[in-house]
């Protein structure tokens, strides 16, 4: 029996060497595997360097153009109306001609006018003679002056009856104000017209005027004398010039336009009054302009914005833009020069995200 218990003691012990073993191999891998864990996990949250493409600044000279459209029209244009109410007895001129400044257009009846003025002047005449013949008188004291005050005084009144008739004649003539083309005319011969009647209108087409509208951005880049150039929907392939002559000092505040007239010279007629146009104008060239790629562009609904690389990070900033290529946009608010901004990956940064570089522009 004592022999048996020694044999069973051994066996024992190597029973729960084993056990603690097996157990000690269990807790570390359960350590091990909590670690991995945790590790596993904290990597996780470690945030990783987003991959991009960056463009460096550089001031750089722009050629500054705009593109807009308007509308012609004559550089002089009036309403044909008569100053008093007559008959008309003459009409002298052919609708859609050209006419010189003052051609006589349309004659009113006048004959009672002229009978008045021949009666005037014989009138002024009489009084005239009547004038000389005190004034001898007085000479040899046969007169006295009060009688050569009142004939002179006589001579005036006549004179000044007489510049009356002449002015209520000239009421019934309407001449052409200018050079131009006559419109289609609205009365006939023996028609009774009215200082509202409108007899045709006479349009001043050589030179022209050409209205159009640029955003207010590029009002500091233009002057009054400034080529411009621009196409008409009846001759699309052909190109005309015109120069500025006058800026609406107003910015429209609806749409954040500036009105600019031009004038156009047209001496062969080719051009016509209320014609749209298309307009180029080259403005002044900018040295130090900041351009950068137009897809480093973030459009939001309120606002522009790019991403600036600082320190390593990315840096969500607001922008004003310029003058735009089909390749670059000016920047004229939000950046300096030498400032690195994104041009890859801008829809997925988050502000302060650390960010790589993959290649530099």
């Amino acid at each position: 029996m004592a022999t048996m218990k020694k044999n069973r003691l051994p066996r024992l012990i190597l029973v729960l060497i084993l056990i603690g073993l097996a157990v000690l191999l269990y807790l570390n891998k359960r350590s091990k595997d909590r670690k991995a864990g945790a590790e596993a996990k904290m990597a996780g949250t470690i945030p990783k360097d987003l991959l991009m493409d960056v463009y460096v600044i550089k001031p750089s000279e722009v050629r500054n153009s705009v593109d807009a459209t308007g509308s012609l029209m004559g550089n002089e244009s009036v309403d044909l109306q008569p100053q008093v109410s007559g008959t008309v007895t003459g009409i002298n001129f052919r609708e859609g001609t050209f006419i010189t400044k003052g051609t006589l257009l349309v004659q009113l009846f006048d004959a009672d006018l002229q009978a008045q003025l021949e009666k005037s002047k014989m009138a002024l005449q009489l009084s005239q003679l009547t004038l000389n013949r005190e004034k001898k008188l007085l000479s040899v004291s046969g007169v006295s002056q009060q009688d050569v005050d009142n004939a002179l005084n006589l001579v005036q009144s006549n004179q000044a009856d007489m510049d009356n008739i002449k002015a209520l004649i000239e009421k019934t003539q309407i001449f052409a104000p200018f050079n131009g083309i006559i419109g289609l005319r609205n009365i006939s011969l023996g028609a009774t017209v009215t200082p509202a009647t409108v007899i045709a209108t006479i349009v001043q087409t050589d030179p022209l005027k050409m209205d159009f509208s640029i955003p207010e951005k590029y009002e500091n880049m233009l002057s009054s004398g400034d080529s411009l150039t621009f196409t008409v929907a009846e001759e699309p392939h052909k190109t005309f010039t015109g120069k500025i002559f006058a800026v609406e000092p107003d910015i429209d505040v609806t749409t954040r336009t500036v009105r600019i007239r031009a004038l156009v010279p047209n001496p062969k007629r080719e051009l016509h009054p209320g014609s749209f146009t298309t307009v180029h104008l080259d403005l002044r060239n900018t040295s130090d302009a900041l351009m950068i790629p137009t897809e480093a562009i973030i459009q939001t609904t309120t606002n522009k914005q790019v991403v600036r690389i600082k320190d390593r990070k990315a840096d969500l900033v607001n922008v004003e833009t310029g003058v735009a290529n089909p390749d670059q946009i000016q920047i004229t608010s939000g950046l300096q020069a030498y400032d690195t901004v994104a041009i890859t990956g801008i829809m997925q940064v988050k502000q302060g995200e650390p960010v790589k570089f993959l290649s530099v522009q």
